[in-house]
């Protein structure tokens, strides 16, 4: 195929080395038992690489490195430009414009920079974008684009909407250009972020979702810590109509740790895997993921844990593009408490047997001796039987009865290690909680609070919170996501009861020992003096 390929933030050139080899294979493979020359295999692949290959990055070093790579695989220097490709085009060399024209190509692969630390806020830059203005949401959930410009925008987000345009697009007789992007997970996820939202809702009236790979969180270790997605799209300038299959895949291995060093297969015994020459095997599932990918190409694709199918209106309806959120072992689970409901009992949603599911804004934390305070909790400490490194606050703080707490509460860790789960015992009463927990605040008159804590905590929910995380950086979880949870609930509240004493007391226990910590720190203490 005479497909002209492109990397708009090519670095070092990594995307269109690979690709470059391969299509320098490609034409070896065709032309093995062909009357041509060596010479002449070489010139036609030096032409093709010469036509059809282009890269562009803004920073000299890497586009140095990228042209010695291109030279020594196969000559595509002259494709590759020190440029930003976000700026405006008129800004660009003769030579690139003539090479980069909008609607040209058939494929683009790119790894753009992303990060809130390096805005574009230039307002010629912003002008040219949809994502570069201000957006709004309407009652019915769409996203309008004023003439407003944004006073910033990440540069991910606008190389989403410059790669589609730099893309072929449809005709009547032939597709859409295709791309592979690797993006923020937050920005295929955070529902709080207006501008990840509108991004996507951009993305869904522009473009055919053709796959989405979620990456390990160790992808880009040790440089930095971001959690990230491949997203697999097709240029349509329109929102496709028909409800079609997605490919979808979480990838666990990417061959090495957090500290950047490798990591090697190993068997249940945990001995190292070799292969035919006795070498440690790199601890990599691309090659199953991409084998996944073929079989969904033709149509023989089982669903596993790794690999599955997702439809385009499920994925529009929860406005997520990750593939977390759509795991086989959550979905299973969503069925299975469906499915599995006894005689008389219901499915009801937390919102509607709670007063309130919550957590309070940011603030200033005034901290004070003891005896001017309150006892101030963070989310790491709502898990230990002995709080360590207690705080106080103020107790004439501005709306500190916002962080104030009561028993018979059930907490929820939102951000960090998310979705831990405590019921909240007496020695939590009146004390403030830091504001990465959330609040459940159970409705005596309609569910038994402590069998409320008893299904939210039950391994069957484990993967459904879990499909719940968003974000790039730090994990988190909302409480609008806990509020349209669907739970088991007996319509006999006696039922309801039977469970939640026993959590009650247990609680009524964990409370007790917390006080024989204390009791006994106190003696220690005592001794000591």
């Amino acid at each position: 195929k005479k497909d002209k390929i492109l990397d708009p933030a090519c670095g070092s050139g990594g995307f269109l080395t690979v690709a470059l080899e391969k299509v320098r294979n490609d034409y070896d493979e065709k032309y093995k038992n062909s009357h041509l020359t060596k010479q002449q295999v070489e010139k036609i692949k030096s032409d093709y690489v010469a036509k059809h290959f282009c890269g562009v990055d803004i920073e000299e070093d890497l586009i140095r490195i990228s042209k010695a790579y291109m030279a020594i695989v196969g000559d595509g220097r002259s494709g590759i430009f020190k440029a930003d490709s976000l700026t405006e085009p008129e800004f660009w060399s003769d030579s690139m414009k003539e090479k980069l024209k909008f609607g040209s190509f058939d494929v683009i692969l790119t790894n753009p920079p992303f990060g809130k630390k390096i805005p574009i806020s230039k307002p010629s830059v912003l002008q040219q974008f949809d994502l570069g203005k201000e957006a709004k949401k309407t009652d019915n959930k769409e996203i309008i684009f004023s003439s407003k410009l944004r006073k910033s925008q990440v540069p991910d987000i606008l190389f989403i909407e410059r790669c589609i345009k730099f893309l072929k697009p449809p005709t009547k007789d032939k597709k859409g250009g295709r791309m592979g992007i690797v993006l923020p997970k937050g920005t295929l996820n955070n529902p709080d972020l207006l501008e990840d939202v509108a991004c996507r809702y951009w993305i869904f009236n522009n473009a055919k979702i053709l796959g989405v790979i979620d990456l390990p969180s160790d992808s880009f270790q040790p440089y930095t810590g971001t959690t990230t997605s491949l997203l697999l799209l097709e240029r349509t300038d329109e929102e496709p109509k028909e409800n079609y299959d997605i490919f979808m895949a979480i990838s666990n291995e990417i061959g090495h740790d957090k500290r950047g060093n490798p990591k090697y297969k190993q068997d249940k015994h945990g001995a190292y895997i070799v292969d035919k020459n006795n070498q440690m095997i790199l601890d990599v599932d691309a090659d199953e993921i991409s084998n996944d990918f073929q079989k969904y190409l033709k149509g023989n694709l089982r669903n596993s844990n790794r690999s599955f199918v997702v439809k385009y209106n499920d994925i529009k309806k929860a406005d997520r593009l990750d593939a977390s959120h759509f795991n086989p072992e959550a979905q299973k689970a969503k069925k299975r408490i469906k499915n599995s409901l006894p005689k008389g009992w219901s499915l009801r949603t937390v919102e509607s047997v709670t007063e309130n599911v919550f957590y309070p804004g940011r603030f200033k934390r005034p901290y004070v001796d003891e005896k001017y305070g309150v006892p101030f909790i963070s989310g790491a400490n709502i898990t230990r039987l002995k709080k360590v490194g207690v705080k106080y606050i103020s107790k004439k703080m501005k709306n500190l009865e916002n962080y104030i707490v009561k028993k018979d509460w059930i907490f929820v860790t939102r951000s960090g290690t998310s979705g831990i789960i405590v019921y909240a015992d007496e020695s939590f009463d009146g004390l403030a909680v830091s504001e990465h927990v959330i609040r459940i605040i159970p409705d005596s008159k309609k569910i038994d609070g402590g069998y409320l804590y008893a299904v939210l905590s039950s391994p069957i929910f484990e993967p459904i919170f879990e499909s719940a995380i968003t974000g790039s950086v730090i994990d988190e979880i909302t409480p609008n996501f806990i509020k349209g949870l669907e739970i088991p609930v007996p319509d006999d509240f006696k039922e309801q009861k039977k469970i939640g004493n026993q959590i009650k007391d247990a609680a009524k226990n964990i409370a007790l020992a917390k006080k024989s910590f204390i009791t006994v720190e106190k003696t220690i203490d005592k001794i000591l003096k």
